[in-house]
């Protein structure tokens, strides 16, 4: 049996991989809907949890134990989980709770799997890779046709520039339809994409002339997607990830092939930028248009009544997931909006209690050496914490990092390239 174990293993964390970015899930919610968020009613069912599970159950007992056994860590992990359910059982909706820790167990159990069993950074990062490639294709085609053509087996809603809600760049003359790619919105693909470009990079570095080549078209893709995504938070990641890799690949000097990718990247991003001004411009100027004043005045107010939410529940938080349920009974509207920056998210549901869990949760999984491992890796773990890094000016803008299937997925992925020891591919 252990070899057949490991034979489903090593297929089915790539197809998991694969199949993260998809929306495609099944999902209930009951007949009464009343005020609530129709999101926040529904259970689901991801398509891509079914290869996650396998690579779970088969890859578990593959691996070596990695979390620190030290007592002190793990009275601070049993502490930390302690407080996060104890904020969860008071959650003032239970249905939206339960569904958010179901994809995070999910998602913590599958990372762990994979560190667990040393699977190589740099198979994962072409995975990863690999996974967006149809996303940026689909964006590509969306942006020409101006549509999003709806089907539930890639759970794609169907989305016209004409229809109130969709996402667009307004100007005086025409509503542009911004890129969505399979996601639910373009702010996603664009968080995904800052995320991943550096590591196209990084596998293309680590390879031959020709898969470099290979690499580098699709990564022109990937960089084209970013710009027609139009999301700020998305340009502004991978500004940064593009510096630190920049300078990571190019002081390494081993080939010269991942500086020249991530430069073809930024030459695509650059020519695209430039034919599509007009709108860029649009987006840079929140006070030249309707929709982008409009955009600001809601990410002001969100973070506003975030506050006012830390406030009302300062100790145990709403609950997590739950916070537009909240504000959605407060208001009487099913529209209401996360806080945009996403600590105050984070505090608003689950609260100071909520907070130190995590705290001490964080610091119980950290094994002992390792930030003395990352200062001796040098600058390889530094690109293979510039996906974490990217995250991090995620988090100040949008909230789908703490809220969305897709935006914990990304979190995931991120934190991964943290943990996986690089020797495995030095």
């Amino acid at each position: 049996m252990t070899w057949t174990r490991e034979h489903v293993f090593r297929v089915m964390w790539p197809l998991a991989l694969l199949c993260l970015p998809w929306q495609t899930r099944m999902f209930w919610q009951p007949e009464a809907v009343g005020i609530l968020p129709v999101e926040a009613t529904r259970w689901s069912l991801y398509a891509s949890w079914i290869p996650m599970l396998l690579t779970i159950l088969t890859g578990w007992r593959l691996g070596h134990p990695v979390v620190p056994t030290d007592p002190r860590k793990r009275h601070a992990r049993q502490i930390g989980f302690s407080l996060l359910l104890l904020v969860s059982i008071v959650s003032v909706y239970i249905r939206a709770t339960a569904q958010w820790w179901a994809e995070v167990l999910m998602l913590a159990a599958f990372v762990g799997t994979l560190w667990r069993v040393r699977v190589p950074a740099r198979e994962v990062a072409g995975y990863v890779a690999l996974s967006l490639l149809p996303h940026a294709l689909f964006a590509l085609r969306q942006v020409q046709t101006q549509m999003v053509w709806g089907t539930k087996w890639l759970g794609m809603a169907a989305q016209d520039p004409r229809w109130s809600g969709v996402s667009v760049v307004e100007t005086t003359e025409l509503r542009f339809l911004r890129a969505y790619g399979g996601f639910p919105h373009p702010n996603i693909l664009g968080g995904w994409l800052a995320v991943v470009l550096p590591l196209v990079a990084w596998r293309a570095d680590r390879g031959r002339l020709a898969e470099a080549m290979i690499w580098m078209v699709g990564g022109a893709a990937l960089a084209a997607s970013l710009v027609f995504s139009f999301s700020r938070a998305g340009w502004i990641a991978a500004f940064l990830a593009f510096i630190l890799a920049s300078a990571t690949v190019y002081r390494r000097a081993v080939k010269p092939w991942g500086v020249a990718v991530l430069f073809t990247f930024a030459f695509i991003a650059g020519i695209v930028t430039v034919g599509m001004a007009d709108l860029v411009s649009t987006r840079l100027q929140p006070a030249s248009q309707r929709l982008e004043r409009w955009s600001i005045e809601e990410r002001t107010q969100s973070v506003k009544t975030g506050a006012q939410a830390i406030m009302d529940h300062p100790l145990l938080g709403t609950g997590p997931g739950t916070f537009v349920v909240v504000r959605s009974q407060e208001t009487g509207s099913p529209q209401s909006a996360p806080p945009h920056v996403l600590p105050v998210l984070i505090w608003a549901e689950v609260g100071v209690l909520g907070m130190v869990g995590m705290i001490l949760l964080g610091y119980g999984l950290l094994a002992p050496g390792w930030f003395a491992r990352w200062r001796r890796e040098g600058y390889p773990r530094l690109l293979a914490l510039t996906p974490l890094s990217a995250v991090a000016v995620l988090s100040l803008f949008d909230h789908y990092l703490w809220s969305f299937w897709p935006g914990k997925a990304l979190v995931a992925i991120a934190i991964l390239f943290a943990l996986l020891p690089l020797d495995e591919v030095e």
